[in-house]
């Protein structure tokens, strides 16, 4: 996938629905030179602008890809449509963070936020917390950790190797 095509979980009329038109326009046009009307999109930004958005939101759905492979068998983007609904999630979060850090201001105003909400949205799915109840063909990862019990419900190892015991034993 080039970072110049357009990316694979969301477009661009998704980006401007979940951080508003305004902030994304302003957020993009860097250069602030005059509007270009993109064929399918409601909200018109320019040629450079919408290289700009290209190449986050490629980095953005690559991001989600390197999360899931740790456990999803693939293949890498997911050409299954509709895109389920935690992957898109997902890669606009971490556009979001992409974004917001290209701009001073949004990084005084939010920090690190958005780039861990995005890290923490992602290690949730892998970590079967957010699991892909609508991808066609794949199995929710399996619990790593959790409760483990033998033979007595008093014994716990919450740890995925067993080295961490907790009880009463």
């Amino acid at each position: 996938m080039a970072l110049t095509s357009p990316p694979p979980y969301f477009n661009y009329d998704d980006a401007a629905a979940f951080l508003t038109p305004q902030v994304l326009v302003a957020t993009l046009d860097d250069l602030n030179n005059g509007p270009a009307i993109i064929p399918g999109v409601s909200i018109t930004i320019s040629p450079a602008a919408m290289l700009v958005f290209n190449r986050l939101a490629n980095l953005a759905c690559t991001r989600v890809d390197g999360f899931l492979k740790r456990v999803y068998p693939g293949p890498f983007p997911i050409a299954q449509n509709p895109i389920p609904a935690n992957i898109q999630t997902a890669s606009l979060l971490w556009f979001r963070a992409f974004v917001y850090e290209r701009h001073a201001e949004y990084v005084k105003v939010y920090g690190s936020g958005p780039r861990k909400e995005a890290m923490e949205f992602c290690e949730d799915m892998v970590d079967s917390k957010e699991w892909l109840s609508d991808l066609v063909g794949g199995n929710p990862p399996g619990n790593a950790g959790g409760i483990v019990t033998n033979c007595d419900p008093r014994m716990i190892c919450d740890a995925q190797d067993g080295s961490n015991r907790s009880g009463d034993f």
